[in-house]
Parts: structure tokens; C-alpha cells; sequence
């Protein structure tokens, strides 16, 4: 966290709180599985994982906006080709997207420097981006300083309401998938970074789970059109991987229908 940095922690999105312990009222609280049908979005860059995971959880009318006027909004949001957490929750607010980011930097973890990952990106982003924390308040985009349990990821997922993560995609093992060909996607979306990097940031939409499997599934968007599902453990194992600051947005709407089970 630099020193300069300011707590944007005031709660804008109070519907839930971050560790709901009282499940008893919670709209499909208690069940076994649930399985949200996404609209799946492909990268089409390196770069742009984060605004495909956006793109899968807004309305088809926001998501063709998006789409066909990205490089303006793009511009006009500072992130260019470089998104942190941060812009995604900005952008998800543009288009008036409830939303909750947890995070456990406020700001830019100096140590990241250490990261090949986040090296040019650190020297590039760090000002527009601790700025993004520092006003986010003002501006009506929820964040606050919060390590998330997997419990809590479970029960949004059980209301039927996608959860944006930021991982190590070196460590997403797909259980659907034949693993040589998911690491070769991987590889060809991340053409501009060396994939031989122990850590490589990439964003996936959780979309379900199954308690009975012990797994959770996520839409990948370095994957044509699949659903992956890990279990538990791996994904844990790389949302909370260092690097990640185990950034995680709560989305509090949702479009699509859902397939539940339990």
C-alpha cells in the first residue's frame, strides 16, 4: 500500500454484508449445486480478460455496447490495455452494475515489483490506479480492505450471483478440459508475456458450484466457449496466490437464468 493512499471503505452497496453469517433469508441459501448460464465471452488479446468478464455478467444491451464502442470507453476509462481489479469495478459501475470489491491492497503493493508479471504494468499504472482507490468513494464504486472466505463465495454464488476473481492462471487446473489444451489457450492469449512466469494474472467468472463434487465452476475467457470447474482447494490455491491481493468483485445483478439443483 504507498503512502499517499486513502481508505476508500465507505459502503455504497449495503444489501450484503461481506461475511453473511445469518444464511437463513438468503434466497437459495442451503443448497448442494447451482449452475448460472453465462453469456461467455473470448479474449481477443493479451490484455483484455478482465473487460470479457465484465462483458459476460451485463445485460445483452450493455454487453453490445461495450463491445462495439470498446476502445473509446477504454480511453475515456484511463485503463487503455493495462486493467487492475480497480477499472473493472469501475467499469462495472458505468454501467450501473451493484457491485462489491474486496481486496487486500488498498491501492499498489510496492512488493509486486518484485513480480515479472506486474514490473512495466507497476511502472506504467501505479498513480491512475491508487488514484481509482483513492476516489472511488466519491464516485460511488464500493471497495473496501477484506480477504473473502470461500464461504462467502459459495453463498453469492447460491443466489444465483457471479463472482469476478483475479487468479493465478498458472495454477487453474480445468477438470473438463484435457489439460495440455487448455495450457496451449493460455499460452496463445498470452502471446505478449512469458507463460514460464510462476505468476501470470488472469480474471474468470465463477458462475456455480457443487458441494457434493466438492468443485466450482468458472467461465474461462481465455477458452473458446467451455465451462471449467476446479475443485475447491485449487481455486483457492489461486485466488489467494500472492500477487493477486485476493481481488474479488461481488456481482449483486445478474441477467441470465440459472440451473439449480440440491
Amino acid at each position: 500500500r504507498t503512502s499517499s493512499q486513502s481508505d476508500p471503505t465507505t459502503a455504497h452497496f449495503e444489501t450484503t454484508a461481506s461475511d453473511e453469517k445469518d444464511s437463513g433469508n438468503v434466497p437459495g441459501a442451503g443448497l448442494n449445486r447451482r449452475l448460472m448460464r453465462v453469456h461467455h465471452m473470448q479474449q481477443q488479446f493479451s490484455w483484455d480478460c478482465g473487460v470479457a468478464c465484465v462483458m459476460m455478467v451485463l445485460s445483452p444491451t450493455q454487453r453490445e455496447y461495450l463491445i462495439k464502442n470498446l476502445n473509446i470507453i477504454c480511453g475515456q476509462e484511463g485503463f487503455q490495455k493495462s486493467t487492475w481489479t480497480i477499472d473493472l469495478a469501475y467499469l462495472l459501475h458505468r454501467f450501473d452494475v451493484p457491485l462489491r470489491y474486496y481486496t487486500i491492497t488498498l491501492g499498489v503493493d510496492p512488493g509486486l515489483t518484485s513480480e515479472k508479471f506486474y514490473q512495466y504494468a507497476i511502472y506504467k499504472d501505479a498513480m491512475r490506479v491508487v488514484d481509482r482507490f483513492r476516489y472511488a468513494s466519491r464516485e460511488g464504486v464500493f471497495v473496501q480492505k477484506s480477504s473473502m472466505s470461500l464461504e462467502s463465495i459459495i453463498l453469492q454464488l447460491s443466489r444465483g450471483l457471479p463472482v469476478i476473481v483475479l487468479t493465478n492462471a498458472q495454477l487453474l487446473h480445468c477438470s473438463l478440459c484435457l489439460y495440455a489444451n487448455a495450457r496451449s489457450q493460455l499460452r496463445a492469449c498470452f502471446a505478449a508475456a512469458s507463460c514460464s512466469t510462476p505468476y501470470q494474472g488472469h480474471f474468470v467468472v465463477l458462475v456455480g458450484f457443487d458441494s457434493a463434487e466438492d468443485c466450482i465452476y468458472y467461465s474461462n475467457p481465455s477458452t473458446k466457449d467451455k465451462l471449467c470447474c476446479c475443485t475447491y482447494n485449487q481455486m483457492e490455491e489461486a485466488r489467494l496466490c500472492y500477487g493477486t491481493d485476493e481481488d474479488i468483485i461481488f456481482v449483486d445483478r445478474y441477467y441470465e437464468q440459472c440451473s439449480d439443483g440440491g
